[in-house]
């Protein structure tokens, strides 16, 4: 199959599903060199394209891991990194997310806040996969613990202060 023709399967919004299905018809050796390309559609799950796209990279196994690098090594969009880290990277096999060890180290590690909290998804991918030493998974959780504690405690002295005012 020749790749411009399948390069112009490639969605173009949000809603080509069309398209995508037709292109994810194909053997997956011919839409490799599209992976880069389709990641991208990753950056909201709740788009049409984004479901078929993960299932396929799922499935994709070691050829996927560069595209799935730079989401989480390059990117500082936390929503897209938890789409990948949840949709796929959690579904890969122990010997596949391996490969990734060190970007999901560096997330998990990160001290700054995220309402899709990557740092806590990528601590538990880390764990449930039986990666990464001991040391290091005890010392980011006791790191993680306490500042939830210390945002706990800042809390509880809010809800002090309103319950004051009543």
């Amino acid at each position: 199959m020749d790749a411009a023709f399948l390069k112009s399967l490639l969605p173009t919004t949000k809603h080509d599903t069309e398209k995508l299905k037709e292109l994810l018809s194909y053997e997956r050796d011919k839409i490799t060199p599209f992976l880069d390309d389709l990641v991208l559609w990753l950056a909201d799950m709740n788009w049409p394209v984004a479901a078929p796209i993960a299932a396929f990279l799922v499935g994709s196994g070691i050829e996927a891991i560069p595209a799935i690098r730079t989401v989480l090594k390059d990117s500082e969009d936390t929503f897209w990194q938890y789409g990948v880290l949840v949709t796929i990277v959690e579904k890969w096999p122990p010997e596949l997310v391996k490969h990734l060890e060190n970007e999901l180290e560096k997330l998990a590690a990160k001290d700054t806040y995220s309402a899709e909290e990557v740092d806590i998804v990528a601590l538990g991918i880390l764990a449930k996969k039986g990666l990464s030493s001991k040391d290091f998974m005890l010392s980011t959780y006791q790191k993680k613990s306490s500042w939830i504690k210390a945002l706990r405690d800042d809390l509880d002295e809010i809800r002090g202060i309103l319950n004051e005012e009543k």
